[in-house]
C-alpha cells in the first residue's frame, strides 16, 4: 500500500514500485504520531484533574556539584527497568546510555521542589539530565543546559511503558552557550535528556585511528604507511570539526572531504583484512575507530545542516511482530536529494523477516519537510532490543553524500 501525505505546495516524488506506507509532511518530527497522540490525550485528561506544574531547570555543565553524592540513586528510585545491556554489563541500558559515570553537574530550579527529582552529569563526551516526576501532577519543564563550544546531537529518552526515544534538532555552538529544550512528563515518568558533542567524538576517533596505525606499523609497516598517507591527506580538514564562526556550509564541505578520506582508508583496511594481510586484532581495532569516526562525522554534518533522523521501534507483546518507523526531518536551509530510508538488516537478530526488504527512496526533501517509511518485522526466537534496531539513512546535500545510522536507543 502506498500512501502519500503531501506538503502544502511541495510534493516529494517517489520512485515507482515501492510497496510501503510512506508519508511526507511539514510538521516537526515526532517519535511516532500515534504514540504522541495517545500520550498527549492521557496528559490532557490528567491536566483536568491536577494542575499542570511548570518549572525551568538550568544546568551548567562547566560547574561541578557536590550537594549529594547519593542523589542519582535517590532520583532513579526503584521504578526504573532493569534490562541488562547487550554488552553483558550489570548496568541497565538506560544507565549506560546516560553516561552517568561523569561528574555531577550543577542544576538550579525556578521553583522549590514539590517532589521533582533532578540529576545532571557531565563528561568530555557531553551532558545528560535526568528528571523524575515523582509527583501526582503532570510536569512541563523548560530545560536550559549551558554547554561548551561544539556541535551537539541532542536526544531524549522517556522511561515509561514502553520507553520512547526522540532526536531533537542539533545545536552548533561557536562559543559556550545555552541549549533549551522542553520536556513534558506525566506523574511517575522519568526522562533523560542527553547532549553529545559529536564534533569532539569525531576528532577523538580520528586520533584513536592514528594510534592504532602505529600499532599496526610494528607488524606491517608498509601497509600501515599506505593507510597513514590516506589519513594524512584528510588531516587538514580536521579544522572543520573545531568550534568556529565559519558558515555551516564551509564547515560541512570540509567535514565531507574528511569523510571521503576516512571512507577510502576504511575500504583499504577492509581489503587487507579480507586477504589476511594484517593481524586480525590490529585490523579490527583500526576498523572500529574508522567506523566511529565516519559515524561521528555524519552526525556532525547533520547537526550543522539541521537534518534530524529518527527511528521508532514499536512492538506488542505476544504478537510476534514489530513496526519500525524511520524518518528524516529537514529544518535547515538546503534541500536533501536522493534520500534513502532503510533498516540495517545485519544489525538485527537472526531469523527476523523484514517487509519491505528494499529501501524506500525519495527524490528530495526540502526545508520544513519530513519523510517517513514504516517497516514491519516478523520476529524470530531471539529477542529484539532497541540497540539492535539501526536505521540506514543516506542523502546528498549539494554534491556531498551523507550516511546516518541512528539507533532506536
Amino acid at each position: 500500500m502506498l500512501k502519500i501525505m503531501p506538503c502544502v505546495s511541495n510534493v516529494v516524488k517517489l520512485l515507482l514500485g515501492v510497496p510501503i506506507c510512506l508519508s511526507l509532511s511539514c510538521v516537526p518530527i515526532l517519535p511516532s504520531f500515534n504514540q504522541e497522540f495517545n500520550r498527549n490525550s492521557v496528559l490532557s485528561s490528567i491536566v483536568s484533574d491536577a494542575p499542570l506544574r511548570k518549572i525551568t531547570l538550568t544546568v551548567d555543565a562547566r560547574k561541578t556539584s557536590l550537594s549529594d553524592p547519593d542523589l542519582l540513586k535517590k532520583c532513579t528510585g526503584e521504578g526504573l527497568p532493569s534490562v541488562t545491556s547487550d554488552a553483558g554489563t550489570e548496568k541497565p541500558d538506560w544507565m549506560k546510555w546516560g553516561r552517568f559515570g561523569g561528574n555531577q553537574a550543577l542544576v538550579t530550579s525556578s521553583l522549590e521542589s514539590k517532589g521533582e527529582q533532578v540529576y545532571a552529569t557531565s563528561s568530555p563526551e557531553g551532558t545528560t539530565l535526568l528528571l523524575n516526576n515523582a509527583t501526582e501532577a503532570p510536569l512541563n519543564a523548560k530545560v536550559k543546559i549551558r554547554l561548551s563550544a561544539g556541535v551537539y546531537k541532542i536526544e531524549r529518552l522517556l522511561i515509561s511503558e514502553p520507553c520512547t526515544f526522540r532526536n531533537f534538532t542539533g545545536a552548533n555552538l561557536a562559543l559556550s552557550g545555552f541549549v533549551t529544550k522542553p520536556l513534558d512528563l506525566m506523574p511517575g515518568e522519568i526522562v533523560l535528556l542527553r547532549c553529545t558533542d559529536v564534533s569532539r567524538a569525531a576528532r577523538s576517533a580520528f586520533g584513536n585511528a592514528m594510534r592504532h596505525l602505529k600499532t599496526l606499523a610494528a607488524s606491517h609497516p608498509d601497509k600501515a604507511n599506505r593507510l597513514r598517507r590516506m589519513m594524512k591527506e584528510g588531516e587538514p580538514y580536521l579544522t572543520s570539526l573545531f568550534p568556529s564562526r565559519l558558515s555551516r556550509e564551509r564547515r560541512t564541505a570540509g567535514i565531507n572531504r574528511l569523510a571521503l578520506y576516512i571512507s577510502q582508508t576504511h575500504a583499504l583496511c577492509r581489503n587487507y583484512q579480507a586477504r589476511n594481510a594484517v593481524k586480525e586484532e590490529s585490523g579490527a581495532n583500526l576498523m572500529a575507530s574508522l567506523e566511529q569516526c565516519a559515524d561521528s562525522l555524519s552526525e556532525t554534518s547533520a547537526a550543522l545542516l539541521e537534518m534530524t533522523p529518527q527511528i521508532v521501534l514499536t512492538q506488542e507483546k505476544g504478537k510476534g511482530t514489530a513496526n519500525v518507523e524511520i524518518s528524516l526531518c529537514n529544518s535547515g536551509g538546503q534541500t536533501a536529494r536522493t534520500v534513502k530510508l532503510a533498516l540495517d538488516t545485519e544489525s538485527l537478530p537472526r531469523g527476523i523477516a523484514l517487509r519491505p526488504a528494499d529501501p524506500v527512496l525519495f527524490n528530495e526533501v526540502k526545508t520544513g519537510q519530513t519523510v517517513r517509511a514504516t517497516f514491519v518485522l516478523k520476529l524470530g526466537e531471539e529477542a529484539l532490543t532497541p540497540s539492535r534496531c539501526v536505521a540506514d539513512i543516506t542523502y546528498f546535500v549539494g554534491k556531498s553524500p551523507a550516511h546516518l545510522r541512528p539507533r532506536a536507543w
